[in-house]
């Protein structure tokens, strides 16, 4: 297969305002951590304070073994306690480094590479976008404030948010669904109620950080209530879409995924753009899709595309998000 061919098919397979799924990979290249920085970050800040807890220590060691995070906190239930430090350690973590993008970056008018792909979607007048992330940093949010279009998230109001999951296909508008949470949503420890308050320099005192970890407990926590709202109106998304656009996303939630798998083994195309994917992702795509194209580097200038279950590599950076705006 040829680089034109290659470029034509995945041109036709992104032809109509896909349904974009961001993973890490979209943030990690503007400098917020993925989830190896933050398994460090964990137990740099809590491996003194959990010495003597046996859920933690196996944690940590597994860890240090070179097992992923996700896979790390998946195989021993921990405690509210230990399940609540995590959460604000991953908040400070990606909170600082989404700050000083904010500040250094984002306020002084620097146009981001996504910006590109939301004009390519959104440049017919009248077009809306839904976008699904597992991300919490508001990249995307800081994007669209560049582009100029408005966000729905769920949330409404203006410096203390509530939830309002009545979500519309509005003219102009991207749908944006944080289903592990955000940054700027919080749980009152007193009602249990989920608030949006953003862009905090810390955690506001009688809240909790309302975002959904790596691990088992993601599984529970999908079942509360904002949680829940939010995956429910992502599986009508998904089954709504026509076709799929991922970017940075390692396949590694099911209950995200499971739908869409549905869909692409129906023939609904999909295009995958993003550094690596494991074994275990190519495999979800190839006996799944008859109809998918996945960009990965390739090394030494190159990349690697799978399309249609053939496997090129050409000389050319197109896996990333200035790489691929190329191809679209």
């Amino acid at each position: 297969m040829e680089k034109e061919e290659i470029f034509r098919v995945i041109q036709e397979y992104t032809s109509n305002p896909p349904l974009i799924l961001a993973g890490t990979g979209l943030t990690i290249p503007v400098g917020i951590p993925g989830m190896w920085a933050l398994a460090d970050y964990l137990r740099e800040q809590l491996d003194e304070k959990y010495k003597t807890n046996t859920s933690w220590i196996s944690v940590s060691d597994k860890i240090a073994s070179g097992i992923d995070l996700e896979t790390a906190l998946s195989e021993d239930k921990l405690s509210v306690d230990l399940l609540n430090d995590i959460k604000k350690c991953t908040w400070e973590l990606v909170n600082a480094a989404d700050i000083k993008y904010f500040r250094e970056k984002h306020l002084f008018g620097r146009k981001a590479p996504f910006i590109k792909i939301l004009s390519k979607f959104l440049k017919v007048t009248g077009r809306h976008l839904d976008i699904i992330t597992t991300n919490y940093d508001r990249y995307i949010e800081y994007c669209c404030d560049q582009y100029g279009i408005e966000i729905d998230n769920g949330y409404k109001g203006i410096y203390t948010k509530s939830s309002d999951m009545s979500f519309s296909k509005r003219k102009n508008n991207v749908t944006l669904l944080k289903v592990h949470g955000s940054l700027d949503t919080f749980k009152d420890n007193l009602t249990n109620e989920s608030i949006s308050i953003p862009i905090q320099d810390s955690i506001p005192r009688g809240f909790t950080p309302d975002i959904i970890t790596p691990g088992i407990s993601k599984y529970e926590a999908i079942l509360t209530n904002a949680s829940r709202q939010l995956v429910h109106h992502a599986d009508t998304v998904i089954n709504k879409a026509t076709n799929f656009l991922c970017i940075g996303y390692g396949f590694n939630d099911s209950q995200i995924q499971e739908l869409m798998i549905k869909k692409i083994k129906s023939g609904c195309p999909i295009v995958v753009v993003t550094k690596e994917l494991t074994d275990n992702a190519l495999g979800i795509i190839n006996n799944n899709s008859e109809r998918h194209a996945v960009i990965l580097d390739g090394e030494d200038g190159k990349t690697r595309f799978i399309v249609n279950k053939t496997d090129v590599t050409i000389d050319g950076t197109y896996w990333t998000i200035d790489g691929f705006n190329e191809i679209i």
